[in-house]
């Protein structure tokens, strides 16, 4: 895998780090307002391997 650093866009960028040694599944939630007092919201599942 490898990160394009060239090419900036606009957009939220968001980082996960799991506590030291965990494996499994856990989720985050995400959420985003778009107009003036609405917030749209989304799970996102992530599977974490040691």
């Amino acid at each position: 895998m490898s990160k394009c650093e060239t090419l900036k866009v606009n957009g939220v960028v968001g980082y996960y780090t799991s506590d030291p040694g965990y494996t499994g599944t856990d989720r985050l939630v995400i959420r985003s307002p778009y107009e003036e007092g609405k917030t749209d919201e989304g799970v996102l599942s992530v599977k974490v391997l040691r």
